[in-house]
């Protein structure tokens, strides 16, 4: 979670799914954007929570910003079975997401 003067503008989510680890959402609020916000949450992470078991499943406007924090683009192949699935239910329901995973 990020704060600005006690109040909360941004926050990291992860979900354990079976020995994975799975950034199911980053959200800054719109009046704290282009700050580094999401930069930072992404950097305080690598301390204690990032590692080769964590994936997430990005929107492909936010490659770049992702892929300067160590996770990079993989194919569906390589993607655990278990999170296979889920990233096939999300995006055959409409959601344009690319697969990411951290490698430091």
């Amino acid at each position: 979670m990020a704060e600005i003067n006690s109040s909360i503008v941004g926050v990291v989510r992860f979900r354990t799914i079976d020995k994975w680890q799975l950034l199911t959402g980053m959200m800054v609020i719109p009046e704290a954007r282009q700050q580094g916000i999401a930069s930072r949450l992404l950097q305080h992470c690598k301390t204690d929570i990032l590692n080769d078991s964590v994936y997430c499943f990005a929107y492909q406007h936010l490659q770049a910003m992702y892929g300067a924090h160590g996770f990079r683009c993989i194919e569906l192949e390589v993607l655990p079975s278990t999170l296979q699935k889920l990233y096939l239910r999300y995006t055959q329901a409409g959601k344009p997401l690319i697969i990411m995973q951290y490698c430091g």
